[in-house]
């Protein structure tokens, strides 16, 4: 394990497995805890040559057969799905769904909404597989769960506890253009929050872009509380995914009617934020398919959480 204070790479190819997910290729990630500096486009490439050149990408001995001819054709097939869109500030940006069974939930997932979620990946050191589906509006969902071929993690323990069969709200991004600025010094800081900085680097048609998020620590709501990213000038995580529908609210309710969440998110579009009736907390996404309505809650959303040092390279989810 890396600490995190010093930046360390993720990498990974992602390919199509027996869900026939088509998933993002030769994809790197960089994750850096509390680095202000920003990377120019010379340095992502020498890092990421850098980790190819010393540790190689595996491709999974279990992808499709009729695949198998063209490995690393897969970043290509999702091009079919590529949108420009707008990534306006103070807006919801993504919401994750958790399950303590990835693959029955990739199923149902599809069985409840028509859409099968693509980019399936395992992050070692987090313990998890996760998948992402993109919404009509600039923003995506994020499937979550553990992955039986990891080692147990912080995260990957909780996980495993959600009921059989159920998905569940665990956290919700808000994107801001001030994440890494007001938002980071003066903001947080403010409210008595800490934070754990969270720099990704990965490549898109063959060039590297970077996106940032900052998790909101020292307190106790999980999920409640909001995770703040800023994309930059890169190309948006939605604009490359199929579209499953509409996202048509994120509902936060907390106890505390003075509670700082509410500060946060007086203004946020697409977040529907208030104290809690009858003295419960909540989390609740509903969004649309060709299937219909759809929501999820929760009243004790666990939230995402990186460890405090480093991973392994991710592999492949199966």
């Amino acid at each position: 394990l890396i600490p995190r204070s010093e930046p360390f790479l993720f990498s990974f190819v992602s390919t199509p497995k027996s869900l026939r997910h088509y998933t993002m290729a030769q994809v790197e990630s960089i994750i850096s805890t509390n680095n202000d500096s920003s990377s120019e486009d010379a340095e992502m490439k020498a890092l990421m040559a850098k980790w190819d050149a010393e540790n190689g990408t595996a491709i999974d001995d279990d992808v499709d057969e009729e695949l198998d001819d063209d490995p690393l054709d897969y970043d290509e097939a999702l091009e079919k799905y590529r949108r420009v869109l707008f990534a306006d500030s103070n807006a919801i940006d993504h919401i994750f769904l958790g399950t303590s069974d990835f693959d029955q939930a990739m199923t149902d997932f599809t069985q409840l909404t028509g859409i099968e979620p693509v980019m399936v990946v395992s992050l070692n050191g987090l313990g998890t597989k996760s998948a992402r589906v993109g919404f009509n509006e600039c923003c995506f969902l994020e499937i979550v769960g553990p992955d039986p071929k990891q080692a147990d993690t912080p995260m990957k323990h909780k996980l495993s506890g959600i009921e059989a069969g159920k998905l569940v709200p665990l956290h919700y991004a808000v994107r801001h253009d001030e994440t890494m600025k007001t938002i980071k010094s003066e903001t947080l800081p403010n409210l008595g929050y800490g934070f754990d900085q969270i720099t990704m680097v990965a490549k898109d048609r063959g060039m590297p872009w970077q996106w940032d998020m900052v998790i909101l620590e020292d307190h106790s709501d999980g999920g409640l509380a909001p995770i703040y990213c800023h994309w930059g000038k890169s190309t948006h995580g939605a604009s490359k995914l199929p579209q499953v529908g509409r996202l048509v609210s994120v509902k936060v309710r907390v106890r505390d009617a003075q509670s700082p969440i509410l500060q946060l998110l007086s203004k946020v579009d697409g977040v529907d934020a208030g104290a809690a009736e009858g003295g419960q907390d909540m989390l609740a996404f509903t969004f649309t398919s060709e299937k219909g309505t759809h929501t999820f809650s929760t009243s004790s959303p666990i939230g995402i959480a990186f460890p405090k040092e480093g991973g392994l390279p991710v592999k492949h989810a199966f």
